[in-house]
């Protein structure tokens, strides 16, 4: 009988993980909306209270609207909750080998770590929107999102390398490798 590459294994474990998990959340984004208007208006209110401790600017939030000195700055919409980057980080770490003990407590870092990183980002976001606007598409679609995306794959390298049963052994195979030349 043959067996399955390990690596093929991962990858269809992941992809269905993660379109099950997107498919549970966007039916619940559709028809909760009290759930997620209080999870955007979270991330809007701390993007707001991020400003103010870090700036002399003079930032609020209402119904998912980030405002500076008076100013409408952005809106948060479903998109931009992280919360879908949280769910390829989630589906990652849960079928990737590893102590359930090590994972929650990973999983748990992991999530507030990619929640203070987009707050972060919808404050740069409202700040960039205040004093330079032409350049508020270019960062929100590129280089704020290979930034997330960046620390996601950096979390997930952290968790392989220090955290799961199968670390990387690339060093050993290469030894032997170069061993039988």
């Amino acid at each position: 009988m043959k067996t399955i590459n390990p690596v093929v294994l991962f990858l269809m474990k992941f992809i269905v993980l993660y379109e099950v998990l997107i498919l549970i959340y966007n039916y619940f984004f559709d028809h909760s909306l009290w759930l997620s208007r209080d999870y955007i208006d979270f991330i809007t209110d701390y993007s707001a209270s991020f400003i103010n401790i870090v700036s002399n600017l003079n930032a609020t939030s209402k119904d998912a609207y980030l405002t500076i000195n008076d100013k409408l700055c952005v809106f948060v919409g479903k998109g931009c909750s992280a919360i879908e980057v949280f769910i390829l980080f989630f589906s990652f770490i849960i079928v990737y080998s590893g102590k359930w003990k090590q994972k929650l407590i990973f999983l748990f870092t992991g999530f507030w770590i990619i929640f203070f990183i987009n707050v972060i980002r919808v404050a740069a976001l409202g700040y960039i929107a205040l004093y330079y606007p032409a350049y508020l598409d270019i960062n929100h679609k590129y280089y704020f999102t290979a930034i997330v995306y960046s620390i996601v794959f950096l979390l997930w390298f952290v968790y392989v390398k220090y955290y799961s049963e199968d670390k990387p052994n690339s060093e050993i195979k290469l030894k032997e490798e170069l061993s039988y030349e």
